[in-house]
């Protein structure tokens, strides 16, 4: 099965001197969601219970893997061993041994859990409990798998980002419109960041110098610009109408933002914190990412067609 790939160098050349990659991937399937490792894109499909493991050099599917019900956020360990998909219906982080391809465990999470991110340091795993019955962050240990701790956060947290240099997760609290500050060292919530109530945090991404935090909200159809220094909002930049993901660029140059209701990529310019384009591609994009050389963008679209 194959991927669309596209080359900046052709048809979108006006918009291609903006952008700090050469190509986009595309890939079509059923609210799928996807984390990156070298050339390998760990997919979680929500509604075949899969994830697949995707080879972005051929655009080819290289294996399935049942991991359970609802599967939505993936994620990768820094040196590639292990994927994590959390299977939101089954309330359970699944953990994948990437050599092998197959299922290690599966780890009980609270009510309806969503985003899951790996430390920079690749030491701990942490996943985001939406449900109005938790509220809050679960954290394991990489490797023993042990639960660390739950930590509390703001209502009906979505996503996690990370500033590796001060030691610090970021929540999107959709439910409370705030940024929930998680020190990582001690496992704790250690403050809140806020944002006006025009729209609900989602998906956020930190710029890689830790400056900058994105925060991509619905129902405003803007992102939060966030200086993490001085923890406070900065710019609330216009995008697309619809719901969002959100992306930094590896040289810090860049982030997209993807428009589920507009069939566009946004891209903003972190150094003018301006959008300075829109990249038309399939229909109801929902999430992107970066390959780890920023050679690549990979985005994710509704229609419902296998990967790659």
């Amino acid at each position: 099965m194959r991927a669309k790939v596209f080359d900046f160098r052709g048809g979108w050349r006006p918009l291609a001197c903006a952008l700090s990659t050469t190509l986009l991937l595309g890939v079509a399937a059923p609210q799928a969601r996807a984390a990156a490792h070298g050339d390998l894109l760990y997919v979680s499909t929500r509604d075949a219970g899969e994830m697949s493991i995707v080879g972005t050099g051929e655009a080819e599917v290289l294996a399935r893997l049942a991991v359970g019900k609802k599967p939505t956020y993936s994620a990768v360990t820094p040196d590639g061993k292990y994927a994590f998909a959390v299977a939101t219906g089954d309330r359970r982080l699944v953990v994948v041994d990437t050599a092998s391809r197959k299922v290690l465990t599966k780890l009980p999470l609270g009510e309806s859990p969503k985003g899951v991110e790996v430390t920079p340091d690749g030491k701990f795993v942490l996943v985001a409990n939406e449900g109005e019955g938790s509220n809050s962050v679960s954290i394991f240990s990489v490797g023993d798998w042990k639960a660390v701790a739950e930590v509390p956060v703001g209502k009906a947290p979505h996503n996690i980002a990370f500033a590796a240099a001060r030691g610090l997760a970021y929540i999107a609290d959709g439910g409370s419109a705030d940024i929930t500050k998680i020190d990582l060292t001690a496992a704790r919530a250690v403050g809140r960041i806020a944002l006006d109530d025009r729209g609900a945090p989602h998906n956020l991404a930190t710029t890689p110098d830790g400056r900058y935090l994105f925060v991509a909200r619905k129902g405003s159809d803007d992102v939060a610009v966030i200086d993490l220094e001085a923890e406070k909002v900065v710019k609330y930049i216009p995008v697309s109408k619809g719901h969002h993901a959100v992306a930094a660029s590896p040289d810090g140059r860049t982030v997209y933002v993807s428009g589920i209701g507009a069939d566009v990529i946004n891209v903003i310019d972190v150094a003018s914190l301006e959008k300075v384009g829109e990249i038309p591609v399939g229909e109801g994009p929902h999430g992107v990412r970066f390959s780890p050389d920023g050679r690549k963008a990979m985005w994710r679209w509704r229609r419902p067609i296998a990967w790659r």
